[in-house]
Parts: C-alpha cells; sequence; structure tokens
C-alpha cells in the first residue's frame, strides 16, 4: 500500500530523503530481527511482525527514490545518455555482492568456521550454536547501517519544483501519474512486459530448489548453483547494454521472450542433471528484463517531476 504514495512523496519532498527514510527503516528492522527475544514466543513474534512491517515500508520507500535520484542526477549534468553505463556496473556489482553474500552468509551459519576463525585471532571464546546463528543477521545490519551512511551523504540535484504540498495533492499527484502512464503507450507497454516475464520467470526461480531435487542434483551443489547465476548476472549488462543501442524494444523484448520460452520448455523435459543448463536462459531473461525495464521506462518519463512515481508504479507491478 505503502509502494506509489512513498514515489509521489519522493518526487514532492525530495528523492534523497526517501532514500535515507528507506535506509533507516532498514537499520531498525534489522536491529529488532538481530535482537529478538529467545523463549517467549509471543514476544517473538511481535518482533518478527514489527520486522516485516518495517522491511516493507523500507522497501516501499526506496521504491523508485533510489533509480529516479541517479538517473535526474546524471540528467542534471547533460549526462542521461551514460544511463545504459551506469545500469551496466549497478547490476554488475550486484551480481558480485550477491555472489559474496552466498558464500559470506553460508559460512557465517556454520559454527565451527566461525570458532576456527576466532581461534585464529587468538579469541579462546565458546560460539554458542544460538549465537552461531544470529551472525548472518549482524552482518545484514551492519550493510544497513553503511547503506544508512551512504544515504546521508547522497547529493540530489536542486529543483525550484520540488516544494511541500498537502498529502491531497500527493494522492492527486499518484492518480495523475497512473492515468499518464494508462495513456503513455512507451511507458505502458514497457511495465506491462516486465511485470509479464519478470512474474513468470521469477516465480519458477524462488522454487527452484525443488526442481534441483526433482532432477537429481545434489543440495551441497545448491550453492554452487546460485554462485553460477551471479556470474550469469556479471556477463549479461554488457550484452543488454549493446543491444538497446542497436536494435529497437520490440526486437529487445522478443528476444526476452524466446529466452523464457526456451527456458521453461527446457525444464519441463526434467533431464537428470543436464536440467541444469536450462536455467541459463532464465537466469539471463531475467537480467535483460530488469535492464531493458529500467532502461526503456526511464527514457519514456518526459516529466522529471513524476520519474519516482512512475518508477514506483513499476514496483507495485511487479
Amino acid at each position: 500500500g505503502l509502494e506509489v504514495p512513498s514515489g509521489a512523496l519522493a518526487d514532492q519532498f525530495g528523492r534523497k530523503r526517501m532514500v535515507v527514510v528507506a535506509a533507516g527503516l532498514m537499520v531498525v528492522e534489522m536491529t529488532v530481527f538481530a535482537f529478538a527475544p529467545v523463549g517467549h514466543s509471543k514476544l517473538l513474534f511481535i518482533a518478527f511482525l514489527l520486522n516485516r512491517l518495517l522491511s516493507g515500508a523500507a522497501e516501499a520507500s526506496a521504491s523508485g527514490a533510489d533509480e529516479a535520484l541517479a538517473y535526474d542526477s546524471l540528467a542534471s549534468e547533460g549526462r542521461a545518455d551514460e544511463w545504459p553505463e551506469v545500469l551496466e556496473r549497478v547490476m554488475r556489482w550486484q551480481a558480485v555482492a550477491f555472489f559474496l553474500t552466498m558464500i559470506i552468509g553460508a559460512a557465517a551459519y556454520d559454527e565451527r568456521f566461525i570458532q576456527s576463525i576466532l581461534f585464529a585471532c587468538g579469541i579462546h571464546w565458546k560460539v554458542a550454536p544460538e549465537l552461531a546463528m544470529r551472525f548472518p543477521i549482524y552482518l545484514t545490519l551492519g550493510n544497513a547501517v553503511l547503506a544508512l551512511w551512504a544515504a546521508l551523504n547522497m547529493r540530489e540535484p536542486r529543483d525550484p519544483r520540488m516544494s511541500s504540498r498537502s498529502n491531497r495533492t500527493t494522492w492527486r499527484m499518484t492518480f495523475e501519474t497512473g492515468r499518464w502512464i494508462a495513456h503513455a503507450p512507451l511507458a505502458f507497454g514497457v511495465i506491462l512486459a516486465g511485470m509479464c516475464f519478470d512474474s513468470v520467470v521469477r516465480l519458477f526461480l524462488t522454487v527452484a530448489s525443488n526442481y534441483y531435487r526433482f532432477i537429481a542434483v545434489p543440495e551441497a551443489a545448491f550453492g554452487v548453483i546460485g554462485s553460477g547465476f551471479a556470474v550469469i548476472g556479471f556477463l549479461i549488462p554488457a550484452l543488454a547494454r549493446r543491444l538497446v543501442g542497436r536494435w529497437n524494444i520490440l526486437a529487445n523484448l522478443a528476444l526476452v521472450a524466446a529466452l523464457a520460452l526456451a527456458g521453461l520448455l527446457g525444464v519441463s523435459r526434467v533431464w537428470p542433471i543436464w536440467g541444469l543448463l536450462w536455467l541459463v536462459p532464465l537466469a539471463m531473461a531475467m537480467s535483460l528484463t530488469q535492464f531493458y525495464v529500467s532502461y526503456y521506462l526511464n527514457r519514456s518519463v518526459t516529466d522529471a517531476r513524476q520519474r519516482a512515481t512512475v518508477l514506483s508504479f513499476r514496483g507495485l507491478a511487479f
């Protein structure tokens, strides 16, 4: 429910402010999670409920605001044409972060690994299993603090059109932007196509572990497969950047459709072990969809004052 109004608030009161709010909420949600009481079921349930509410509010606050801040910062310097290069770098760093998270997260859950690290550092402290289970959460909390620090140090281009308005104006802007999207063929088509591709492919990838078991992949290999997705995510943005410069939007979306169809038809054959190969076109389709939607949707926005709201409609649709 906060997804689209937060985008309108970002367009009115500043994108940086909403990004800072999102990062602050993330710190609070992870603090609640990291120090949730154990052994008190009611308090634990309340802590988890609060964590989920704060998490949803944090994601909604950043939805649209972060990307609009980045794009308009480039546009204010006359460098909007560099957006594909920026997207490529961002997606590559995301892939690197995902790869490292897979490795570090798995290691942090291992009580024996943590114990060996402490002993190697000369710290003779016995790690309780209950505490070891929280280490990945502590690491995520630390990451949230770094995100808040980065958000506070961001700079937003000055726009005299950004001024404080009433909540009524916020809702009116939301409805006006929704009406604009409905009558803008490019924006509406990009959101609709992205929603179709993302929802279908993401649904399969979300339950992919069941598919791995179905094709007799050892569970010990699941982490390696996840790292393989990160490698694909690192390579595909460069291809996407070249394709948006050479092909038109219909050809690029047709390529995503072909990759998604090929991957889904392939996994339906259920080939033991070798069925993993069909995950490659699905992973490519996901990365290309992410790149194309961001590129074409930002290009379709004619009024920069509603950019975050438009992007938040994408988040709501997805």
